[in-house]
């Protein structure tokens, strides 16, 4: 969340292209509907056999639908991207989390790549993050047991400031 951008920052745009594709008004949704942009969607930044062949099915059937589409697009539009550039520039760095926040990031996930390149001093307390090493993107869906159990050691170990725990 208070990345420190590095040069390495560089490199991870041949990755990320298709979210500034997908944030494109006219480009983004009819990207959504294509077969093969989904299969790089959900195969680019997974381990093998990370995302099964019935839920790419099912994301293109949804995206069929123009709606779907051009709310994805806007979603990346106005969301996904502003939030990754406000990482980028420091939006975050000097904010404190009031809650204890876990980042689970798949090692195969570009952002890992961002976590690498440190922090910025700042405050940016109760953030733990840590790399997942051969995960990617779709840590949920992918490795539930893996996250479930992660949360419940985490959050094992912070008092419950509310109940005096």
């Amino acid at each position: 969340m208070h990345i420190r951008p590095s040069a390495g920052l560089l490199g991870l745009f041949p990755k990320l292209w298709h979210a500034f594709a997908l944030a494109a008004p006219s480009i983004g949704p009819r990207l959504q509907r294509s077969e093969k942009f989904t299969r790089h969607l959900f195969t680019a930044f997974e381990p093998e056999g990370g995302v099964p062949e019935v839920d790419m099915e099912l994301y293109g059937v949804g995206m069929a639908q123009p709606e779907r589409a051009w709310a994805g697009s806007a979603l990346y539009r106005g969301t996904i991207l502003p939030a990754f550039m406000a990482i980028i520039f420091g939006a975050y760095a000097k904010r404190d989390f009031t809650v204890p926040t876990l980042a689970l990031i798949g090692a195969r996930e570009p952002s890992a790549t961002l976590q690498e390149m440190g922090h910025r001093p700042g405050r940016g307390g109760n953030v733990t993050t840590e790399i997942l090493p051969g995960e990617g993107h779709f840590l949920a869906d992918h490795r539930p047991e893996l996250i479930a159990d992660k949360a419940l050691r985490f959050f094992a170990q912070k008092p419950d400031r509310y109940h005096g725990k």
